[in-house]
């Protein structure tokens, strides 16, 4: 993760009350508390599921806990965005009247069609993201912006959003067809209208839970014979539901792959909904859903709640609702998605394909509710990943990883000790330890469990794994040593050391050597006549 979102209180707190309902409890656990394990779960909408009086998903088609970049043509519903908004193509938000109405912000008249938590990475080119049906944008990190309301004549306008610096003319640009003001874009939303934390601390455990429904469908083939599981090669199947509960199928992400062909012999509705539940990371095209198009989406949900990668790359539209909120999703193909996009990260691209690609506004419209055996207890791997350069040589043996709560788990990076350890449920605190100096460490990530900071809360059932980077840093270079100046060697190497030279400091041209004799001379003779002047006095004292 990219550094963790911090879980508000109200989330905690959601995800308690979510796990009583799913456990069939009339009471909510205790903040923070790992769901119980359960036999009946549901009935519950897990996408607009309750959440501090609104819909946890506050109305909105698709939303991410993360980054969100729009690289395809359009969604025709509503766009919620917890991170940081990309856009690298012409792009539709609210093509058609939402099928579900978002919130209207405190001092707004207009409902928000577009929330960004964070901020906008604008592209280089000249590309406009449109926000349509008369629709609000907020966006929480100004600093990544400027927005106007007027144009340079002072004439009032529809609100454009442009790279900060920009004019009202720049491109690219986030457009309305509405007037807005840049305060208004700005304004932070309160988390009684959208909390995606919340949201989202939620939705796992809901993922979680429904993933363990028992499986009450039967695939055949169109002759009516069982499909031999697991599915291995190529395969067409025909499924008919049963009225009156909720149809699940569980299938592997191998399995998925090989099915070309979906036949629904029976439609889902409201109170016959289907639940599709795909385990492990997903990568492929995706199958032909013959006997369903928009009217049936909204009772379809596909459930990827073990994944943290979910790319569909090729195929049809998938019928029904994208739920797989502990993933990174990034749909690539040139076919739509019938129904609500729930999501850690979503990418809606790559874009210029040649062939529209949509998400269609059919929100998820039915209550699940199924049976299912007890749920593990959860499973916790502690992967160290090192980052060496310039020689250095650490491994990840080097540091010992712990997490520490209900039980203890803790060993060499890499080892045994640290992988695949079934504990208990609960809050677990993360710690590293090492002595190989030089390196940094990150922030802790998890995949399959919430995570702040550097606590992680494990549910009944899921298989977590939490990852810190260590990346070495080279020590700043010693700085070279000042030179010190050599000793002063005296000119005269008979004077006394540390003394005098015996020489004056040349102030000019020196005597000729006969004026110096000449001087030593007349010195000695003025000395005689000076004695023999006063040995003269002397005598004439003595009167001599």
């Amino acid at each position: 993760m990219t550094g963790a979102r911090v879980i508000t209180t109200a989330g905690i707190a959601a995800a308690a009350l979510g796990a009583a309902l799913l456990a069939g409890v009339g009471f909510p656990q205790a903040a923070g508390a790992a769901p119980v394990a359960a036999s009946t779960v549901g009935p519950v909408n897990p996408v607009a599921q309750p959440l501090a009086g609104h819909p946890a998903n506050s109305g909105f088609t698709v939303i991410a806990q993360g980054n969100v970049l729009l690289a395809a043509d359009e969604s025709e519903g509503t766009v919620a965005v917890g991170g940081n908004l990309s856009f690298t193509t012409s792009y539709n938000v609210a093509a058609h009247s939402p099928a579900v109405p978002t919130f209207t912000a405190p001092g707004d008249t207009v409902p928000t069609l577009l929330y960004v938590r964070g901020g906008v990475v604008f592209p280089p080119t000249a590309v406009n993201l449109k926000v349509l049906n008369g629709g609000y944008t907020k966006i929480g990190d100004t600093a990544t912006y400027t927005a106007f309301d007027h144009d340079q004549n002072n004439a009032l306008i529809n609100y454009s959003i442009v790279p900060p610096g920009g004019t009202v003319n720049t491109n690219p640009q986030i457009s309305g067809t509405v007037t807005q003001t840049p305060a208004s874009i700005g304004t932070p939303v309160p988390s009684s209208l959208i909390d995606v934390d919340g949201a989202f601390a939620l939705y796992r455990p809901t993922a979680t839970a429904l993933a363990g429904c028992d499986e009450n469908v039967l695939l055949t083939d169109a002759n009516g014979a069982p499909i031999t599981r697991p599915i291995t090669s190529p395969t067409s199947v025909y499924l008919t539901l049963t009225p009156g509960v909720t149809n699940v199928l569980n299938l592997t992400a191998a399995e998925l792959g090989q099915i070309n062909e979906i036949t629904y012999r029976t439609a889902p509705t409201a109170s016959t909904p289907l639940l599709i539940n795909v385990s492990g990371d997903y990568s492929g095209t995706f199958p032909n859903q013959a006997g369903v198009s928009g009217g049936q989406a909204p009772y379809i949900l596909w459930n990827f709640a073990s994944a943290s990668t979910v790319t569909v790359n090729g195929g049809a539209a998938m019928e029904g609702t994208l739920y797989a909120p502990n993933a990174a999703v990034s749909w690539v193909q040139t076919n739509n998605i019938e129904g609500n996009v729930v999501a850690a990260s979503f990418v809606h691209g790559p874009g210029n394909l040649g062939q529209v690609r949509e998400v269609h506004d059919f929100p998820f419209a039915a209550e699940l509710s199924c049976q299912s055996a007890p749920l593990d207890d959860p499973i916790l791997s502690l992967v160290k990943v090192v980052h060496n350069s310039d020689g250095s040589t650490g491994q990840p043996s080097d540091w010992t990883l712990t997490a520490s709560g209900p039980d203890t788990v803790t060993g060499q990076g890499g080892s045994a000790d640290v992988t695949q350890q079934v504990v208990a449920p609960g809050d677990y605190t993360l710690s590293e330890s090492g002595t190989l100096p030089d390196y940094t460490a990150g922030d802790w990530s998890c995949v399959g469990g919430v995570v702040s900071g550097d606590v992680v809360t494990l549910p009944q059932g899921a298989e977590v794994t939490c990852t810190i980077e260590n990346t070495y840093v080279p020590p700043p270079p010693t700085p070279t040593p000042t030179p010190t100046p050599p000793p002063v060697v005296p000119d005269n190497p008979d004077s006394a050391a540390g003394g005098p030279t015996g020489e004056l400091a040349d102030t000019g041209s020196g005597a000729p050597a006969p004026m110096v004799a000449l001087g030593i001379l007349l010195l000695s003779a003025g000395a005689v006549v000076t004695t023999l002047g006063l040995v003269r006095q002397r005598r004439n004292t003595r009167g001599e």
